[in-house]
């Protein structure tokens, strides 16, 4: 297993400047380095998100703010963009029950509200209203959803702290580079390309993508399986971190895909334990025709048999919609023609179908 590596942040109230705050009116805005927008970006400032005054003349505004990662940037926007904040909720940091833990925004403020994402003790938030006693509506980057009250630090709660962000590196197998997105789809707007090496951080996961903040101070998504590591979006225990068994190898294979889910039960409605690419290697343990229980880097969970090689289901059989899950005793289960007798065979070349 590849461990994430770390980087320190600042705590909320290290930006210390006198004078009013603004905030960023329209939609995103880039902040450049020098006072011409044909420099290189510094960062950029998110619809509504607030930052301070360092100086100004009639053309260009230097300003200071902090990103999602709660680390001061500094850069230049245009004079004409200043508006002063009336009032402001301020900003906090996401501190989970522990470590390891992620923390879920949430669509609506409620327990059954859908997931937009989860993420990591560190990550900084824009508060939209003031703390509620169990909800509070934020925003991270682009993003604006619910978090629970108990999982953010104001104040002087956040002053001492410090916090260490995951990092990842761009990695992508059929590319050059990687599309740093709008949001969390194949469909959203396009960004950037970042090289393989760039090293990004970590805010946060979906099913499919990574919330990350780029060297230069862009905000955005990556696609999970272009990075190394590749951040998991289920909360998984390390103690359940179990030794490969025994059964028949075999490949994830989606002509159609980057790779396939492992899920915790048999169900595209179930939460997904990691997005693995094509030609990751699997253990086949059990299942069923459209279904199979399978063991791969150390989790046990379900994938769809269609994208595991040698065990795509014919056009003749079940939708599986009867198929209860079961496990295999392998000293009674018969051999599907094809596969090796030996237990230890790759299993790769096995036929179609069971």
């Amino acid at each position: 297993m590849m461990c994430l590596s770390l980087l320190p942040v600042m705590a909320v109230g290290q930006t210390e400047t006198s004078g009013p705050r603004y905030y960023n009116t329209g939609k995103l805005k880039p902040v450049y380095e020098e006072q011409d927008d044909g420099s290189a970006q510094a960062g950029e400032l998110q619809k509504g998100q607030e930052f301070a005054l360092l100086s100004q003349d009639n053309k260009w505004a230097q300003i200071i703010y902090l990103d999602p990662a709660g680390q001061e940037r500094t850069g230049y926007i245009k004079a004409s963009s200043l508006k002063e904040q009336a009032k402001s909720h301020g900003t906090a940091f996401i501190k989970g029950p522990d470590d390891a833990s992620k923390v879920p925004l949430r669509k609506s403020a409620k327990k059954s509200g859908a997931v937009l994402g989860k993420y990591y003790s560190g990550v900084l938030v824009d508060l939209l209203e003031e703390p509620g006693e169990k909800y509070t509506k934020v925003r991270i980057g682009s993003v604006t959803g619910f978090i629970e009250t108990a999982y953010l630090l104001t104040g002087n709660a956040a002053e001492d702290q410090v916090f260490e962000l995951m990092t990842a590196t761009v990695n992508n197998p059929d590319n050059y580079s990687l599309t740093l997105r709008e949001g969390p789809s194949y469909k959203s707007e396009k960004f950037k390309g970042y090289q393989n090496g760039t090293t990004v951080l970590v805010l946060g996961v979906t099913e499919e993508f990574v919330h990350v903040l780029t060297p230069d101070g862009r905000t955005g998504f990556m696609m999970a399986t272009g990075l190394t590591p590749s951040p998991v979006y289920a909360d998984l225990d390390p103690k359940n971190i179990t030794e490969r068994p025994k059964g028949y190898t075999s490949v994830i294979d989606n002509p159609g895909g980057e790779g396939a889910h492992l899920r915790r039960r048999g169900s595209t409605a179930s939460e997904s334990m990691g997005l693995y690419r094509n030609g990751t290697e699997v253990v086949v343990i059990g299942g069923t025709t459209w279904w199979k229980k399978v063991w791969i880097d150390g989790h046990t969970g379900y994938m769809m048999a269609k994208f595991i090689r040698g065990f795509v289901p014919s056009e003749d059989e079940s939708d599986g919609s009867s198929d209860q899950q079961f496990e295999w005793d392998m000293d009674s289960f018969n051999n599907p023609p094809g596969w090796d007798e030996a237990l230890g065979g790759d299993g790769v070349d096995a036929p179609e179908g069971e």
